[in-house]
């Protein structure tokens, strides 16, 4: 009797769980001693079916999720590489009118000479290393960002 209702139990958890319909009867195969072999398989194979697309499904879930994660990462580049170069733009627009100026204007002394000299040197030691080494940075990401997209086929 516990046999008949733990087959019967499986049975309903298996076709509510899993989608798998009942083609077994409980009783029928609790009270042979030998139960049909290939009714038994068909209704075993059908298990193995339920969790193999299961498993299918989870990879293809986990493909989708990797490609969602690597565009993510794309986007967030290509996002911190815009903000980088057009921040690197503005500073050479800024720039441009310092520089044109201290080309063209005559020292008249050598105390101006000297100014012109240490304002120069600052910015050669202080101002610019920094914008270099976001220069370095903007080229390093667009190489990247170009592989990535090249490897997406994008």
């Amino acid at each position: 009797d516990n046999a008949v209702y733990n087959l019967q139990y499986a049975f309903e958890v298996a076709e509510k769980e899993l989608d798998i319909p009942i083609m077994l009867d409980a009783n029928d195969i609790a009270s042979t001693m030998r139960p049909d072999e290939r009714a038994i398989m068909t209704y075993v194979s059908s298990y193995y079916h339920a969790f193999a697309s299961s498993q299918q499904a989870s990879q293809a879930a986990n493909r989708i999720c990797k490609v969602l994660n690597v565009n993510q990462e794309n986007e967030t580049l290509m996002e911190e590489y815009e903000s980088l170069a057009s921040g690197l733009l503005e500073w050479i627009e800024h720039m441009i009118p310092w520089i044109d100026q201290m080309r063209e204007q005559r020292a008249s002394s050598i105390s101006e000479v000297k100014a012109r000299l240490e304002e120069f040197r600052t910015y050669r030691l202080t101002v610019k290393p920094p914008k270099t080494e976001e220069k370095g940075k903007l080229i390093t990401d667009y190489n990247t960002l170009q592989t990535k997209l090249r490897l997406s086929n994008r």
